[in-house]
This record gives C-alpha cells, structure tokens and sequence, in this order.
C-alpha cells in the first residue's frame, strides 16, 4: 500500500506504507493524524479541502554552537524536499540559521580581537627618541 501523505504540492508521497499503517516509516515518524479520512480522489485540490488536520512532532531545538547547525539544516532540508516542510517555511528557516551562524562568527572574531588587544597592550615599552 502506498503512503498516504500528500505534499505542500499536492502530490502523494511514494513510498510504501507501513504494515497495518497509512504512512511511510518517515511521514508516520513526523505525523500523526487527528482523523483517518482517506485522501479525497478528486484531485489535490479537493485533497486540501478535505484533508484532516496533521500534527507534526517537532523535536526540541537544541543549538548552543555552529557544530550545531549541520545536522538542523540537513534536516531541514529533507523536509522541505519530502514535502513535509513547505518551501517558504524552509526559506525562513534557513534565512535565519544564517543570521544565527553570522552572531556566532562576530561573537568568536570579537572575542579574538579582545584576546588580541589584550596581549599586545602588555607588549609594548615606549621609546622616546633622543634627542
């Protein structure tokens, strides 16, 4: 049986169903329906009028560094190509992971600069020039 997801694009996923289930393994892990009403045959637009409320599991953000974000992204990425994540909210999202990954490199090239002003103000002697 094939998975019965339709993406942002009103396309049905391909991928087969679990057994005894509606989803794939990968839209069962992300979604878990309020109602079971089978997809409309009408087409994807009917599909969005009477498809059933989704609620999605969204795991806890945990991103305390830039090692962090790889893994987020990518993430983000196959949910937006799976069409489990619409496209304008994977722009969004990865609008602001580049803002999040620009403070982190002001905040380490201030932090350098610091460090940097630290050491050389200890280093110099005045030297006056005789005369």
């Amino acid at each position: 049986m094939q998975c019965k997801f339709t993406k942002s694009d009103g396309s049905q996923c391909k991928a087969r169903a679990l057994k005894d289930n509606i989803f794939c393994p990968s839209h069962q892990n992300l979604i878990s329906k309020t109602e079971n009403n089978p997809p409309n045959e009408n087409g994807p637009q009917e599909n969005r009028k009477n498809q059933s409320h989704l609620v999605i599991s969204i795991p806890e953000l945990n991103i305390n560094n830039p090692g962090d974000l790889p893994p987020f992204l990518i993430d983000t990425i196959r949910n937006v190509r799976s069409g489990v994540m619409n496209s304008r909210v994977g722009s969004v999202i990865g609008y602001l992971t580049g803002m999040l990954l620009r403070s982190y490199e002001v905040t380490d090239m201030n932090e350098r600069i610091e460090k940097i002003e630290r050491l050389i103000s200890g280093s110099f002697v005045e030297i006056k020039p005789d005369m």
